[in-house]
């Protein structure tokens, strides 16, 4: 699949006005209707329940699951070093990632063994530059990913890295042949919104997360729109007969009736019980902010949920095992930005606390005295996430820009040299990913053009 949408760049404000279409009441009704009968779960009560469930579907699911993710850390932390190391380990890093999203949210043990035993046979393997090319047979990236939801998750890293480098893909992208219109993709969306670990052994939130995120990306990131339009053939577009105004009506309108209006927020929905609870979630939140620019309903009620949440588990919650990580005070920075010109003086105060608390963070316990990061084992994607998260909130919260300090008016001394040190030691790496590329230029536009640049 590939929600890739072929759009002019419009004007602000167009996509609230989609979002009361006829399409609103086609695609809503239903979501709605199921909300209204529905409740909210706490993050708290979420990480307490959802554990029982697991258990109803199969006692031992906690314990396969704790041994599963202990061998994946050992295995983790080999990964990590080859990364730091500078060699190429594409492939095992998506084997990685698949892995530890079947030990978090499904109960085949027997596909989550296999695929640990890929992985320890992939580390052995030093040329892995081929899981970093396109498909001929379906156009996709991510040639050592299993799961098709992961796959559009490559397709859209590598066509980023194209659109910067202003070149085509060989290949039409043709990812999920299933979906033929928007409307299928909806249904499929619609179809993950609600699991039943007791019964069905899965959790669709992070397989939700990844698609309505991609969606966004491939819909309503503005400023690749003409690439995907004039470079890209195979996305959804080219499959629908209503064209591309209809798939995004239709998709906005899903994200428009899925927001919770007591919260603002997005979240997974489980069955629980015979019961339906809602889940309030950060990532998903954030995503969808941050790819429609903010313009979102509900901003009263996403700025006071985001200041309750704040010691709530992630991805519920701002904290992981109780403390701070780069990835999620990205995400609530980014979500206060957006939100600052509709916060009340008393919350801009307390945002202020807030954000300052998390820069001294991850100055003080995050950044090492070499310009690296330090990475968290339990929360590891990537030596090249480490780096990329860590980069994104130091600029996005403004240390070493002033046009990012939407919040302060302070000036750090020593941040143009420390935006420097970490870009010595990123380079360092040579390590060739798309979100190190990312970083390498949020750090350029901090630190000023690279020597032989200037």
């Amino acid at each position: 699949m590939s929600l890739g949408l072929r759009l002019p760049i419009l004007a602000t404000g167009f996509c609230l006005m989609v979002g009361v279409s006829l399409a609103d009441a086609d695609i809503g009704m239903d979501i709605r209707a199921t909300r209204a009968q529905s409740s909210l779960l706490s993050g708290t009560e979420a990480k307490k329940i959802l554990p029982v469930e697991w258990q109803k579907y199969r006692p031992d699911t906690l314990a396969r699951r704790d041994e599963a993710l202990r061998r994946l850390r050992v295995l983790g932390l080999r990964l990590a070093a080859d990364q730091k190391a500078g060699r190429n380990r594409e492939c095992s890093n998506q084997i990685f990632l698949e892995a530890k999203w079947r030990a978090l949210y499904t109960g085949d043990f027997n596909a989550l063994d296999k695929r640990i035993r890929d992985l320890e046979k992939s580390l052995q393997t030093d040329d892995q530059s081929y899981a970093t090319q396109q498909s001929a047979a379906d156009g996709s990236w991510g040639a050592c990913y299993q799961q098709a939801f992961m796959k559009v998750e490559a397709s859209m890293l590598a066509l980023q890295a194209m659109f910067d480098r202003q070149v085509s893909p060989k290949y039409a992208i043709n990812v999920m042949p299933q979906l033929r219109n928007g409307n299928d993709a909806i249904a499929m969306l619609k179809a993950l919104l609600v699991s039943d670990v007791a019964n069905e052994g899965i959790d669709h939130r992070s397989e939700l997360n990844a698609l309505t995120t991609y969606a966004a990306q491939f819909g309503f990131k503005s400023y690749w729109q003409p690439y995907l339009e004039d470079r890209v053939q195979g996305l959804l577009r080219d499959r629908d007969p209503g064209g591309i105004d209809k798939i995004r009506a239709e998709m906005r309108a899903f994200l428009n009736s899925w927001q919770d209006p007591e919260t603002g927020y997005w979240g997974a929905w489980y069955r629980i019980n015979g019961r339906l609870y809602r889940t309030i979630d950060l990532s998903i939140t954030f995503h969808l902010i941050s790819y429609l620019k903010g313009d979102v309903h509900y901003w009263p009620q996403i700025i006071d949920t985001t200041l309750k949440i704040e010691g709530e588990p992630y991805p519920y919650g701002w904290r992981y095992k109780g403390g701070l990580n780069n990835h999620n005070n990205y995400d609530v920075v980014k979500i206060f930005r957006y939100g600052w010109p509709h916060m009340a003086p008393d919350q801009r105060n307390r945002v202020r606390k807030v954000m300052a608390g998390m820069l001294d963070w991850t100055l003080t316990h995050s950044l090492q005295s070499d310009g690296s990061f330090k990475g968290d084992q339990d929360f590891f994607s990537s030596v090249a996430s480490d780096y990329y998260f860590g980069v994104s909130f130091l600029d996005e919260i403004g240390y070493w820009r002033a046009d990012n300090r939407f919040w302060t008016n302070d000036d750090w001394r020593g941040s143009r040299a420390t935006c420097l040190r970490i870009r010595q030691h990123l380079a360092s790496l040579q390590l060739d990913d798309s979100l190190i590329l990312a970083a390498r230029r949020k750090l350029d536009a901090g630190c000023g053009s690279p020597v032989g640049r200037d």
